[in-house]
């Protein structure tokens, strides 16, 4: 019999393992949970959640909800008490114990990062931005603190100097998907053991407007990290004037301490250099608030940015 199967998700993080388990034959995805719709774009108009928009097409039924407590899970918990398992990916939801052990096989997650380094809502973007050359996934059963259940299956990947959060979650969530449909198969066999998070806990805590911010005081290889491990969204940025100007691409130049940082030391057609607290950053892709993306050197002309020109 296929194993029956709750998905909890809402970003495109989680469409190849929704996507996995809704291929393959040994799986019956009984329901989705997801984010209600929200508002996007310059209409705000209502947008369905890309895992909402992926069950839709394939028929899977589809319960919004922001709130998994027994009282207001009333709708769905017919369907619930059919599941095997349940599995998490990329949601905000907060699983509570009743909902946890409903399930014969539990409820797992899958989580980007090598736990326990890296637990919370941001890792892979604080793994670029921490210079790690080596991350990974991992499938854990779900328990009350975030991300500390024992780990199921465990696969590394390297982070290259030219990754970014976009590039690196693209393999992560298509690794993640095969590793989760394999980890649950062996759940059911009984040849999957749980073990013990071992090592030194690290986080990686919800972005803000600071992680965004670029620091010129900092190293400029410290802000080419930032720089990809913020791309495409939500994007370093700095301001210039009363304008906010997101960075795109930028990378390092020269290693040697500088007495201004923020100073504009240089301007070609296509690039801007920055003086940082050690080293150069030169920005090669910009944009503007309200406007698309360009060079830094189109921006520097738009703006009459000059040599000598300081950014906050």
């Amino acid at each position: 019999m296929a194993i029956k199967t709750v998905f909890f998700g809402s970003p495109e993080f989680a469409l190849p393992s929704l996507a996995a388990l809704a291929d393959d034959p040994a799986f019956e995805v009984l329901a989705v949970l997801t984010n209600p719709d929200r508002p996007a774009g310059r209409g705000m108009d209502l947008r369905p959640t890309p895992v909402k928009a992926y069950a839709v097409e394939r028929g899977i039924p589809v319960y919004e909800t922001t709130d998994l407590s027994e009282e207001s899970c009333v709708e769905v918990y017919p369907v619930l008490r059919q599941a095997d398992v349940n599995v998490v990916v990329a949601t905000s939801h907060f699983v509570p114990k009743w909902l946890r052990e409903l399930p014969p096989f539990g409820s797992v997650n899958l989580h980007p990062s090598l736990l326990p380094r890296w637990r919370g809502a941001a890792p892979i973007q604080h793994a670029v931005m921490a210079g790690d050359r080596v991350t990974g996934v991992a499938i854990i059963r779900i328990v009350k603190e975030v991300d500390a259940g024992p780990v199921l299956a465990q696969t590394e990947e390297p982070i290259g100097d030219d990754d970014t959060y976009g590039s690196l979650a693209e393999r992560l969530s298509t690794m993640g998907a095969a590793l989760l449909v394999e980890t649950i198969k062996g759940l059911e066999k009984g040849t999957v053991a749980p073990r013990e998070q071992v090592g030194e806990v690290t986080y990686a805590p919800k972005l803000t407007a600071d992680d965004r911010r670029v620091d010129w005081a900092r190293p400029a290889e410290e802000l080419e990290r930032q720089v990809r491990g913020l791309y495409p969204k939500p994007g370093a940025f700095f301001e210039f004037g009363d304008t906010k100007i997101q960075v795109l691409k930028a990378v390092v130049d020269g290693d040697v301490f500088t007495s201004e940082p923020g100073r504009v030391a240089g301007i070609t057609d296509a690039e801007v250099i920055v003086e940082c607290g050690v080293g150069h950053l030169t920005l090669v892709t910009v944009k503007p608030a309200g406007k698309g993306e360009m060079s830094a050197g189109a921006f520097a002309r738009g703006r009459h940015v000059e040599v000598g020109s300081r950014f906050k």
